[in-house]
């Protein structure tokens, strides 16, 4: 017999595309970043996530924000505006924006010189909870509130 899930109540895992990526070095030898994850993935609101591998669920009603493991979270409430917060706040850098293919090099380089605030909404820099850089853009918002996020994590070059 088949039962039947309610989708309102079943854990939704990110909804992602990850993929991983080999490069070693640029062509004057320098040491390139690596990808770890690209993915796009969901975040309901009250939800927290781990980016440091692709494919993780979010942990749905998470109630202790981004801590621990969990790399982001979707902060909403009564006295809240909807907002991503990165783990273990402050740790949001504003993405200055630029060329894509500089992405990596934009956030190590804001991560290191500027201040970072509590929330962050669009377009961001931060570390994940493996100390790792990443990117995070804001893709949309779905009509239950849910952000849709594409979300880099680079490792470091060797």
């Amino acid at each position: 017999m088949t039962g039947t899930t309610n989708p309102a109540e079943a854990a939704t895992p990110a909804d992602t595309a990850g993929t991983v990526s080999t490069a070693t070095g640029t062509d004057d030898g320098a040491p390139q970043a690596v990808v770890a994850t690209d993915q796009t993935l969901t975040l309901e609101r009250g939800a927290a996530i781990d980016v440091d591998s692709a494919g993780n669920p979010a942990a749905r009603n998470h109630a202790d924000g981004a801590t621990g493991d969990y790399d982001l979270y979707h902060d909403w409430g009564q006295y809240k505006s909807d907002t991503i917060q990165a783990t273990n706040g402050p740790n949001t850098y504003s993405y200055p924006g630029g060329n894509p293919n500089t992405a990596y090099v934009t956030c190590k380089d804001v991560i290191a010189t500027a201040t970072p605030y509590m929330t962050a909404n669009l377009d961001f820099c931060f570390r994940t909870s493996a100390g790792r850089i990443a990117h995070a853009v804001v893709t949309r918002e779905r009509t239950d509130h849910a952000f849709v996020l594409h979300v880099i994590v680079w490792n470091d070059p060797a």
